[in-house]
């Protein structure tokens, strides 16, 4: 027989289950203080307050993340997250070190430096997604040589998401070496996106790994290496890829001038299947593709599943060549 789940509880009912006797009353209560009604933020800080200190890590780890989705700010929060660096569960260091960053962040970079050159391997972890709030990517350089793999993948991502220059991100050339598979990639789209035509192989290979493919057939695109082409071009003419692989291998094959690109938008354009459509469109903008011009305004009377202001902007974005 199958239980039905409770339904969340209304911020009054939250804010009395703050010291409710039950573990999942307070957790329920932590996740509904997590979106209070805006004249009542504070009450909600409070709660989440004493929720944070709580004795179950799940209670902790969602108040945690509660008092930074409310987006609270002001010393009390920051004391309150700044203690759960010490917290016993690597989860709850983690969301705190992150949450400090948004509650003050000029006073909570020297916290994340100190992870950064510390022995936590969690708050490594979380220092490398942090340093995405910072612009500066020298920090970052000493993470990509991290003994933990899933620390120097999360900083090859970092570094990626601050930089788009071969300059700034040849730190991450040594990790197209990496022993890992999953940092080996994430620095090959890092350096793909930036133009890089050393990431290709690397990139070529995740095209054979299914949670890997759409990011590699994208980054592809800006390696401006020819041997990507006909990997992405039997991606794009396949059958059986999902239409936004389509649609992704087509525009890389686009951006690389490949004359393969045109008709695989279109045809993800014309598909009978409506997923993919509007990305294609979205693509067909971006890039400026004015061959395209009179399947996007045939969509104008017949949209087929894409939003009218997502076509109009496509349109006027050819039209005037500015990107869209």
């Amino acid at each position: 027989m199958f239980a039905i789940p409770p339904l969340p509880p209304t911020f009054d009912a939250a804010l009395r289950d703050v010291t409710a006797k039950g573990d999942r009353f307070r957790a329920a209560a932590a996740r509904a203080l997590g979106n209070p009604p805006d004249e009542r933020i504070d009450e909600a800080r409070v709660g989440l307050m004493t929720l944070a200190t709580d004795e179950h890590v799940f209670v902790r780890l969602e108040a945690v993340g509660a008092l930074d989705a409310i987006g609270q700010r002001g010393a009390d929060v920051f004391e309150v997250l700044e203690a759960q660096l010490d917290d016993p569960h690597p989860t709850v260091r983690q969301a705190a070190l992150v949450g400090l960053t948004h509650t003050d962040q000029a006073r909570a970079r020297a916290f994340v430096l100190r992870a950064v050159q510390g022995d936590d391997e969690a708050l490594k972890l979380a220092a490398a997604l942090a340093l995405r709030e910072y612009d500066d990517p020298e920090p970052l350089r000493s993470l990509l040589r991290d003994g933990t793999p899933e620390v120097r993948m999360v900083a090859a991502q970092s570094l990626g998401d601050l930089a788009d220059n071969k300059e700034t991100l040849a730190p991450l050339v040594p990790l197209l070496l990496d022993l890992d598979r999953d940092a080996r990639f994430a620095a090959a789209v890092a350096l793909g996106q930036a133009g890089d035509e050393r990431a290709t192989k690397v990139l070529v290979s995740g095209l054979e790994q299914r949670d890997q493919r759409f990011a590699a057939v994208t980054a592809l695109g800006f390696t401006g290496a020819d041997e990507a082409r006909e990997p992405l071009a039997k991606i794009a003419e396949s059958f059986l890829a999902p239409l936004v692989t389509k649609a992704a291998a087509s525009a890389s094959l686009v951006r690389l001038g490949d004359p393969r690109g045109v008709p695989g938008l279109r045809a993800v354009l014309g598909a009978w299947r409506s997923d993919g459509r509007a990305f294609a469109v979205e693509l067909a903008g971006e890039l400026r593709v004015d061959e395209l011009l009179p399947e996007l305004r045939a969509l104008r009377s017949r949209p087929r599943g894409v939003a009218a202001e997502t076509i109009e902007i496509a349109i006027a974005a050819i039209e005037s060549g500015a990107p869209s």
